[in-house]
């Protein structure tokens, strides 16, 4: 009798059922198209932080371009030029506020290649 109950309450039956061909093949095929689908988008993800690096570089750059020009003892003037990959070309117009204040509009564009690609970046600043 004691066993009985042992065995009602702690020995589960064995059981003969088990998977068929179908459940394990459709098993099979939704874990292959999820590591097929994360396979896809690993590359996907390592072209956008490509792409980030570059435009933080181009930033940079531009930033350390205008604080040149804007520390300048020169004029600031028309002007182009290559740097590491970087074209960039500085174009310079007057400004006239609202209130009658004459500025100069200074144009960084800078250009790079990205692949068969070429990119441009617009950075604008205002000079007294």
């Amino acid at each position: 009798m004691i066993f009985r109950l042992y065995r009602k309450l702690f020995v589960k039956p064995i059981s003969r059922q088990g998977f068929t061909l179908i459940e394990a093949l459709i098993a099979f095929f939704i874990l292959t198209m999820g590591i097929s689908f994360i396979y896809s988008i690993f590359p996907l993800g390592m072209r956008v932080a490509r792409q980030t690096q570059t435009l933080s570089s181009v930033s940079f750059f531009a930033q350390k371009k205008l604080e040149e020009l804007k520390t300048s003892a020169e004029p600031v003037a028309d002007s182009t030029g290559q740097e590491n990959i970087f074209n960039w070309t500085v174009k310079v117009t007057d400004y006239t506020t609202e209130e009658n204040i004459v500025l100069k509009k200074v144009q960084l564009d800078v250009l790079w290649s990205e692949g068969e690609n070429q990119r441009k970046k617009t950075f604008i600043t205002y000079f007294k």
